[in-house]
Order: structure tokens, then sequence, then C-alpha cells
């Protein structure tokens, strides 16, 4: 099978490689960032020229590029690794549930699978700390269920979005994902410099979703898809008395 490495974290992240390692008796290739590319979302340059190198010391090809993951994703479908099985993206230092997922350059890499009518993974490990273990960890539950993953028959345009807990997994469930605000936010602003500060305070998850799950310590696997439209809302809006 072909598969098309990508993250966030960048092309010589300990997590990507934990995963890719494990499929060298596929055809596989590393299409990553040059530089730490968090929170990019579904970004993509348009405006400017970008570069990007093939690296040395790996047992595969592994291409750095000087843009957003999604970029990566790009360029490889149309001109470094073109027409890929699946598009696996992570592993993700850090998790992605809830409301993290509209942020996430990690699922946003993956999300180029659906786009092109491909199967795509979003792999995050729900640890900061994490060590090559826990790594090692997650990327043998990727290896022991690719055959599942390829196989689902999901509807077109959807991808699988698989966070996994710090340390053992007590199981695993399939869960949609929390749409409640998973932190509180704040910025420091010092004169005109601005300072971005995440985690103030924690909100509690939503019943039953991939936060709450994985944060009991189970791995949870959430559908994504592209089609975002509200179709209940769209009922109400058709009542609506719209003018021009």
């Amino acid at each position: 099978m072909r598969i098309l490495f990508v993250n966030d974290d960048g092309y010589d992240s300990i997590g990507l490689h934990a995963v890719a390692d494990l499929f060298k008796d596929h055809d596989i290739c590393v299409v990553a960032p040059k530089l730490q590319q968090s929170a990019k979302s579904h970004a993509i340059n348009i405006h400017d020229e970008f570069s990007y190198e093939t690296m040395s010391g790996y047992d595969y090809p592994v291409c750095a590029v000087d843009a957003h993951p999604t970029d990566c994703a790009k360029l490889a479908l149309t001109k470094l690794f073109v027409s890929p099985d699946i598009i696996i993206s992570g592993i993700n230092r850090g998790r992605n549930l809830g409301s993290d997922i509209m942020y996430s350059g990690t699922v946003g890499a993956a999300f180029e699978a659906a786009y092109y009518d491909l199967r795509g993974v979003a792999l995050s490990l729900h640890n900061y700390t994490p060590t090559a273990e826990d790594y090692a960890r997650c990327a043998a539950f990727v290896k022991n269920n690719f055959k599942t993953i390829c196989a689902v028959d999901l509807p077109p345009h959807t991808i699988i979005n698989i966070n996994f807990p710090k340390g053992e997994p007590r199981g695993v469930k399939v869960c949609k994902m929390s749409d409640t605000a998973a932190i509180d936010e704040d910025y420091a602003i010092d004169e005109n410099r601005v300072c971005y500060y995440k985690f103030v305070k924690a909100r509690p998850a939503e019943n039953k979703s991939d936060q709450f799950y994985c944060s009991e310590g189970y791995i949870t696997v959430t559908p994504l898809k592209m089609d975002m439209t509200d179709k209940t809302a769209i009922t109400i809006l058709k009542k609506a008395d719209f003018k021009l």
C-alpha cells in the first residue's frame, strides 16, 4: 500500500517516525513541515513561495517543507508522492479533541485526504511530555488496526480522528467530538507585544464525547466530515425572512 505521512510537529518528530517506521514494508513517504507548525489548522500558503528539502538518514523518503501542514499534504499529493492510498497525520504531541480540532494542523493535513477522496487518519497523543515508549504504544495500535482503518466503509469525504490517552489505555471508544470549548483562553500584552496563554482553565468535558473518554483513559475514534453544514439550521434558516 502507498502511504503518505504528514504532521504539524515537524519532519523529525519522534511521533511521526514511531508510526512510519512500522510501515517500511509498504511504499511510504514523509512530507512534513521543516519547523513546528502546530495550530495552523487548514491554512495554505498562496501568496509566497516556499521551499522543500529531501532529508537523509532515513530508511524511506523524507521531505522537509518550509510551509504549513496542509501545504505539505497538497505538495505531496500533486508533486512529491502522487496517488497515495491513505494519508496518516501524526502522531501529534498533544491532544486534538473537541474544539482543538478547529485549530489543529494535524487534523487539517488529514482533511486533505477527504478533499482528494482518500482515506485520512489523524493521530494525537494526549500527553505533552511523551516518551518514545508512549509513541511506540500508539503506533502499535495503528499497525494492529491498519486493516480495519483501511477497510471500514465510511461515507465520502470523511476522516478518522484518533486520540490516545496518557498511559495504558483502558479500551477503545468510538464517539462524537465534544462541541463545547475545551479551555478558557487569555493573552498577555506588554506594550504592543502579545503572548497567547492557551491553558488558563480547562472546562468540563461533554459527557460521552472524545474529550470525556480520552480523559478517562480510553483511545477515542471519531469520524469527521468535510461537510460542516448544520442541516437542522438549514430548516430554520429557510423559514427566516431574508430580503434583497
